[in-house]
């Protein structure tokens, strides 16, 4: 082999959904049965797979854990942060044929801790979000409305002038266009 010639790995890649001692447990979207205890699982319950076996959460041994949802990043960042044992709740979507997560399981006085830390710098926060906005224009304000009949058709953005402002939906942010 030569100094110019380049080794290509033949390994292909695997992309994780989680981390690899990462707990997951299934909000199951069928009724289904606990493979120890023989508990009835309805749809809307939590199950944890070990070794191909459904458990329930008590046997499991994560029944302590409380259920916090998606939606507040800070919340969840420190909750798990002050939580020993955490788990990532995901559930199937039919329609996108992948699992989603759907929030995490934590135990309990350390999410009242996050909640507490995120009641105290909550305005902290908000201004920081305000500022933020304030630097970034949007995409309304950088093009003009399209919405009366004599508007010109939707045309694709230029790729430079767009990565530089963020658009609002996952759409737009597809196909490169804006409003």
């Amino acid at each position: 082999m030569d100094a110019n010639s380049t080794i290509v790995s033949t390994v292909p890649r695997v992309r994780k959904a989680s981390q690899p001692d990462e707990i997951v447990v299934f909000w199951i979207v069928r009724d289904s049965a606990c493979a120890e205890c023989g508990e009835d699982l309805g749809k809307g319950r939590f199950l944890r797979m070990e070794k191909d076996r459904p458990l329930c959460l008590a046997c499991a041994d994560l029944d302590h854990l409380v259920f916090l949802g998606r939606g507040d990043a800070a919340l969840t960042r420190r909750a798990s942060r002050y939580s020993t044992l955490r788990a990532v709740v995901v559930r199937f979507s039919r329609s996108r044929k992948r699992y989603e997560r759907q929030g995490v399981l934590v135990e309990e006085q350390a999410l009242a801790r996050a909640e507490r830390e995120c009641l105290s710098d909550a305005e902290a926060r908000r201004l920081a979000r305000d500022r933020t906005t304030e630097r970034r224009p949007s995409c309304a304000a950088s093009h003009p409305s399209q919405s009366s009949p004599a508007s010109p058709p939707r045309t694709r953005c230029d790729t430079t002038s767009h990565s530089k402002r963020r658009c609002s939906t996952s759409r737009e942010r597809r196909a490169r266009t804006c409003p």
